[in-house]
């Protein structure tokens, strides 16, 4: 995806908070599990007398994001039959959206292995395999707190098997040392969750990946909008070059651009992908995610780059929502974005209707130019560059359509081809 320059307005807690927050937003419950497994880790690698190679933020972000799959495959109502039978079909997704969005794409194999058993696993020794049993036990761990029975020397009985005899050996080490269980079970342990999080460092050049991981997140959700946050970003990047933005200014909108829809993380993907007319119930429930993008958001990053990605369905004569502002309230980032919000709609498939021809998305913006909806000099703008736009807009999504189509060909095959070796408990 092409984007502007290094993402420099984020630092790593931000971009942290984004992560959490919008994962919550699916289900609030596996991030909590996976910030559990990450504290059961922590305690795990305190006591652990071989840290040899290992990088604890690698592996605490790895533990908050292991079960990241799932959000694709919808098996979360039971926890614990997710985390004991279900494993097979999010390990993949998560293996598979790990490697093809992400910088941590080295340790992908951690999530494609975070429920193999020891004995199965093909090389014990690499880091992957170790990053892989932690999470493993520690999310074990996790499951087993929560039910009837909570005693850990149970586990005992599954070193040299299921699970790494040095780990539990640390584990249950760990448990005498600090009472991890005690604190889990009180709430006390996201005190020291939170000063995980604020030690867990991210370069800068790292955070733009973090985003796209939120963003696929959402957009690979359905075939009909693999590229549109892609395709608004960029629209809403040329259009400001061709008004003569400054850098600065390009990249606030380019990061406000890319999150204006993080928000639908939180709306029934059968609604958002309804083939026909939305009813009004239905409509309502979709506006709602600009209040889910906010409470994503607000804080975390600037005023300006939230407001830019809250604003893209105001209209200039006061018609939009969800505030009603009129032109004088918005500025030209945020009028840009708008219209790119639009035109990346008309331009491309929906599940409701095929991609308009130029002409007839033209026809459309000067119309709700005229009718004072849209800002004049961005729309006038955009049409006047229209094949320049779309030009690039085509060279720089292709890639992203191209990752998705090779992304579902290799979760189909992967998961028949696999589905002994990834036997579960």
């Amino acid at each position: 995806m092409d984007y502007y320059g290094d993402i420099v307005l984020m630092n790593s807690s931000e971009i942290i908070n984004i992560v959490r927050r919008t994962l919550s937003k699916i289900d609030p419950r596996l991030v909590e599990h996976g910030e559990r497994v990450g504290y059961i880790a922590k305690k795990i690698y305190d006591v652990s007398e071989n840290k040899a190679g290992f990088d604890f933020s690698k592996l605490f972000i790895l533990c908050v994001l292991h079960d990241i799959g799932a959000y694709k495959t919808n098996e979360i109502d039971d926890m614990v039959r997710f985390e004991t039978e279900g494993t097979l079909e999010h390990a993949i997704y998560g293996y598979l959206f790990l490697r093809n969005t992400n910088h941590l794409s080295d340790h992908a194999e951690v999530l494609l292995y975070h429920h193999t058993d020891y004995t199965a696993m093909e090389d014990n020794g690499s880091l992957c395999s170790r990053y892989a049993q932690i999470i493993y036990l520690a999310d074990r761990t996790d499951i087993l707190l929560g039910s009837k029975t909570a005693d850990l020397s149970v586990l005992r009985t599954m070193a040299g098997r299921q699970f790494d005899a040095a780990n539990i050996d640390a584990l249950l080490k760990a448990e005498k040392k600090y009472s991890f269980s005690e604190k889990i079970a009180s709430g006390q342990y996201r005190d020291e969750v939170g000063e995980i999080l604020e030690s867990v460092d991210i370069r800068a050049g790292e955070i733009l990946e973090y985003l796209k991981l939120l963003v696929y997140a959402i957009d690979f959700r359905s075939p009909y909008t693999v590229t549109h946050t892609a395709d608004t970003t960029i629209i809403s990047l040329e259009t400001g070059r061709l008004l003569g933005l400054s850098d600065q200014e390009l990249q606030t909108m380019y990061l406000g651009a890319f999150l204006h829809d993080i928000g639908k993380i939180a709306i029934p993907h059968d609604i958002l992908e309804k083939p026909g007319k939305l009813t009004t119930e239905e409509y309502e429930i979709v506006k709602e995610h600009i209040a889910e993008g906010e409470a994503i958001l607000r804080g975390v990053v600037s005023d300006e780059i939230c407001d830019i990605a809250l604003r893209h369905h105001e209209k200039m004569d006061g018609s939009g929502y969800p505030l009603g502002l009129t032109g004088d309230k918005l500025t030209v980032s945020q009028r840009i974005v708008a219209v790119a919000d639009i035109l990346s709609a008309l331009s491309q498939r929906r599940v409701y209707k095929e991609p308009f021809p130029k002409e007839k998305v033209i026809f459309i913006l000067e119309e709700m130019k005229d009718a004072g909806q849209l800002c004049p000099k961005v729309v006038d703008t955009i049409c006047c560059n229209y094949d320049m736009i779309m030009r690039n807009l085509e060279s720089s999504h292709d890639p992203v359509k191209t990752m998705y189509k090779k992304h579902m060909q290799e979760y189909y095959s992967l998961r028949k081809s696999t589905s002994t070796q990834l036997e579960t408990l």
